[in-house]
């Protein structure tokens, strides 16, 4: 698998960067496992064709981590094993491997967020836009360096910079994406009002292009705050303005006459340029209980999609937990996606998708724990009207190992 070939540049940046600040720390080692076994009905989520099929899922993972007074460095490998008994030609191995490092200087601070991840596009294009592109695999970088500074108690400006690179495998009975090139860059100010309340302003500017020969760039210019109402009650919002270019290929037919007067159509290869401008958001609400939380939050961002068109995704997200006892708990995650796309020949990636998914967790022993949870999804095309509906059903047993403490 190629994310273990990266595996070891990884360790070398990270040991490097933690070499002139890691004089008399710990490391802290996690290791956790989960066998996942449950039923799902559809699962390419298609709404014709479907294919059902019993599922089993082992995921070991395991996370290290170092900090002192100044600095941290985390880094953790998950993986995940997927085998279908009744479908073997969809199962499935994917693995992410991350690298977090910080380092705090007496005003500045610096960080690095580093990303190698091999999954599929069925489940990260649900998780990002709520589209189903198929079951291709992928595999992605990302690189996010970032830079901030103190001016004083109250004010923070912050750098960043985001590299990501999308490589997606060749697939026999399958049109693969494009793999595409992006970068970020942005800047904000945050300030500290009072006690309860903070301020913030960002700008920033992505550029994207694929093997397509599609390229796409937006800016965005958001501002915003956050305040505490109290101990167990907060929100948050951000808005503002975006306005974004694409630039793509594409196919003109015309009619000419020919020389024997005889009206022909010719197609001529063109490049087509779209402006448009909108409105980005991000706002959210938290609230604590005494035996749970609870949290909504609702957004409107611009990204592009797998096929290089620039997509706008409106998406609201809920989220509870609730402890019934001291070793039985609840949970429910919901979350609603509506995508438009600026492609103006086909509606392929203008879709409502629902995800509703409610779930039990018992802790019957310090490091074990038993879990059941249901899914339901349900994904409607807006240009045949049709939808996908997905159940699937799950028990997931976990063992979190004791915490390994190794010094220098």
């Amino acid at each position: 698998m190629r994310i273990y070939r990266y595996s070891t540049g990884a360790a070398l940046l990270a040991s490097l960067l933690w070499q002139p600040f890691a004089s008399a720390a710990e490391w802290q080692i996690d290791p956790v496992v989960a066998l996942r076994a449950g039923y799902n009905d559809n699962i390419r989520l298609q709404a014709e064709n479907e294919v059902a099929s019993t599922e089993i899922i082992l995921s070991p993972g395991v996370t290290f981590s170092r900090s002192t007074q100044s600095s941290m460095i985390s880094s953790s490998l998950n993986t995940s094993i997927r085998r279908y008994l009744e479908e073997s030609d969809v199962d499935d191995e994917t693995a992410t491997l991350l690298l977090n490092a910080q380092h705090s200087m007496e005003r500045s601070s610096l960080g690095l967020a580093v990303n190698l991840t091999r999954d599929t596009t069925l489940d990260s294009q649900l998780d990002e836009t709520g589209l189903v592109l198929g079951r291709i695999n992928r595999f992605r970088t990302s690189i996010d360096p970032s830079w901030s500074y103190s001016f004083s108690e109250r004010m923070l400006m912050r750098l960043e910079y985001g590299y990501s690179n999308l490589d997606y495998e060749d697939e026999p009975d399958q049109i693969s994406p494009p793999d595409s090139l992006s970068h970020r860059g942005q800047i904000s100010l945050s300030r500290i009002i009072n006690e309860r309340s903070t301020g913030n302003l960002t700008l920033g500017h992505v550029s994207s292009e694929n093997d397509d020969d599609f390229e796409s760039r937006f800016t965005y210019l958001q501002a915003g705050g956050s305040y505490q109402f109290n101990e167990t009650l907060s929100v948050s919002f951000s808005g503002g303005m975006r306005y974004s270019e694409s630039k793509y290929p594409a196919n003109q037919r015309i009619l000419i006459l020919s020389p024997g007067f005889v009206l022909e159509e010719i197609v001529l290869p063109v490049e087509v340029e779209n402006e448009q401008d909108g409105y980005v958001f991000n706002a959210s609400i938290n609230k604590n209980f005494l035996r749970g939380s609870l949290s909504l939050g609702a957004s409107q961002d611009i990204t592009t999609a797998a096929s290089g068109f620039l997509t706008e995704v409106f998406k609201v997200t809920l989220g509870s937990t609730y402890r019934l006892s001291e070793t039985l708990s609840t949970g429910l995650q919901a979350q609603l996606f509506q995508t438009e796309t600026d492609n103006p020949v086909s509606t392929g990636d203008q879709r409502d998708y629902i995800s509703i998914a409610p779930s039990l967790t018992w802790a019957f022993d310090r490091f074990w724990r038993l879990g059941a949870s249901y899914r339901y999804s349900e994904q409607t095309h807006d240009d045949n009207n049709l939808d996908a509906v997905q159940n699937a059903a799950y028990l997931t047993l976990t063992y979190d190992w004791p915490r390994i403490a190794t010094s220098r």
